[in-house]
């Protein structure tokens, strides 16, 4: 089966475009799927939209998530916007198993993409992983060493980024309690090592 790449749309723009291009998405017209078959409202589909629901409009914007086959549908999406000349389509897409991550602006068949590094990506789209970095510097430092040095620390912190706040958090004194720690970031890990050998002085770069 295919990776499914996360997409986050929002269409702005003139109300007398804006309206019809609801109605087509709500109608599910025909050749809109065929344009795009991934804005096909399905609950036997695993790359299209399966709930009427996602499909937000008032009167300004339209929003809708949607999924697509390994990467976001760019170029199907300039064609739609060809149609809708005064209208933008703005996306935000990742695929993580393929580190893809990006995010485009489209008006009349123009797009201006731009991918990005997974870092950059949640700290500009993923409220949750900007939940969890506010948790590392927020915490009172006797719940952070609690928290943040236990050995199931991955299984309750899916996002290993955010070893670059908890290395530039931890006091030298005890970095000892990360000795059996599981690394994923390799960037991290690296500082936490010169760190603990007195080789360096220098807090990690967090973006």
């Amino acid at each position: 089966m295919a990776n499914i790449c996360s997409n986050f749309l929002t269409i702005t723009g003139d109300h007398d475009q804006l309206e019809p291009l609801h109605k087509r998405l709500m109608d599910q017209d025909p050749k809109l799927i065929a344009t795009i078959s991934n804005f096909e409202v399905s609950v036997h589909c695993d790359y299209c939209i399966n709930d009427l629901e996602v499909i937000k409009y008032d009167s300004e914007k339209i929003t809708l998530d949607f999924g697509s086959r390994y990467m976001c549908p760019i170029d199907e999406l300039c064609e739609v916007s060809t149609e809708y000349p005064d209208l933008e389509f703005k996306v935000n897409f990742n695929e993580s198993g393929n580190d893809y991550f990006g995010e485009t602006s489209i008006q009349d068949g123009s797009d201006d993409t731009n991918e990005l590094e997974e870092r950059d990506y949640c700290e500009t789209y993923d409220e949750f992983y900007k939940e969890q970095r506010a948790a590392v510097t927020d915490c009172s430092y006797e719940d952070f060493v609690k928290n943040y040095t236990h050995d199931n620390f991955f299984d309750e912190h899916p996002y290993a980024m955010i070893d670059h706040d908890v290395v530039k958090r931890i006091k030298d004194d005890d970095l000892p309690l990360f000795i059996s720690r599981e690394w994923v970031d390799e960037d991290a890990e690296a500082e936490y090592k010169l760190r603990l050998s007195g080789g360096s002085i220098k807090e990690p770069k967090t973006t």
